[in-house]
């Protein structure tokens, strides 16, 4: 506000609006029959990889439909001392009527068995991006984790614990695959 040399006030008043981004929540399947839900730890999508050795893999998904913008973490858990899961997460980007827009899946990671005490839990998170044509007609993301098998070995012997991972995508669009998309991950 100033005041003129007339004795009148000027107010310059700025309307600034901002909304965040939407971003649609991934959902994702159960499998782990049997086992107490409390096991999916947050995550969209859990599997189960059994007992031999005892880990899961999980994954979680999002979406920005302004953007394209796509965060993607995946958790890998193991109780076992010799060897942990190997696995991977497939992000389903849908239309309304539930057909597959983009799928995008990231490459297999894997842990070693845990040290001594509680489970090893860690967490592996990357970015992808779809085209703003293609996020504009999404309306669900569905997240899939897949065990696709498992590592032997010790976390206590090793560094894999305090190494960088990549998370690494394989983009396909509407039934075509358009691109690799390298996300930078870091364990959790």
């Amino acid at each position: 506000m100033w005041k003129l040399a007339s004795g009148c006030v000027l107010l310059i008043t700025f309307n600034l609006s901002c909304a965040a981004a939407d971003m649609f929540t991934g959902t994702g399947m159960w499998n782990a029959e049997g086992k107490d839900p409390a096991f999916k730890r947050g995550m969209q999508s859990t599997m189960y990889c059994g007992n031999n050795p005892e880990s899961w893999v999980r994954g979680s998904a999002w979406l920005s439909p302004e953007m394209g913008y796509v965060p993607i973490n995946v958790m890998l858990e193991t109780d076992s001392a010799t060897a942990g899961p190997k696995g991977k997460v497939t992000v389903h980007v849908k239309d309304a009527t539930g057909h597959d827009l983009a799928i995008l899946t990231t490459n297999e990671i894997s842990i070693p068995g845990k040290g001594s005490g509680h489970a090893d839990i860690r967490i592996f998170s990357g970015n992808a991006t779809i085209s703003a044509a293609v996020a504009a007609k999404a309306a669900s993301v569905y997240v899939v984790a897949q065990c696709t098998g498992s590592q032997n070995g010790n976390s206590a012997v090793g560094s894999i614990g305090d190494t960088i991972k990549q998370i690494s995508t394989t983009l396909t669009t509407l039934g075509k695959s358009i691109a690799s998309v390298a996300a930078a991950g870091s364990t959790g």
